[in-house]
């Protein structure tokens, strides 16, 4: 089975995404003995998944002690036009009712100007 090459902005961003899932697992099996109890996604979940994407993606370019490599991923993102995966910039502001060409625009503003820096 190929191995999946993850880029450092998706690391990131899995790493530093927390939720309070209060979620009932007791009637679920074990996806594996090791691993805990599978979870079932609800679409709140998701909803918050694509809106702590959205919120650290910015986050990340808006500090200055980001990595290139982060940053240059962050932009990739961003200026993509993807509408069919569902955590692509554009679905995660459609889902968040966010003008996806005005979010564009500030978060690549933040870029210039730390670039400047």
């Amino acid at each position: 089975m190929p191995t999946v090459k993850t880029g450092l902005l998706e690391e990131f961003l899995l790493a530093q995404l927390s939720f309070d899932f209060e979620a009932d697992c007791s009637n679920q099996e074990p996806t594996h003995p090791s691993l805990p109890t599978r979870y079932e996604w609800t679409d709140d979940d998701i909803d918050k998944l694509r809106y702590g994407i959205l919120q650290q993606t910015i986050s990340s370019v808006a500090d200055q002690r980001t990595s290139q490599q982060v940053r240059d991923e962050a932009y990739e993102w961003v200026m993509s036009d993807d509408m069919h995966l569902p955590f692509s910039f554009r679905v995660c502001c459609a889902y968040e009712n966010l003008n996806y060409q005005k979010l564009r625009d500030g978060v690549l503003e933040v870029m210039r100007r730390n670039s400047r820096s």
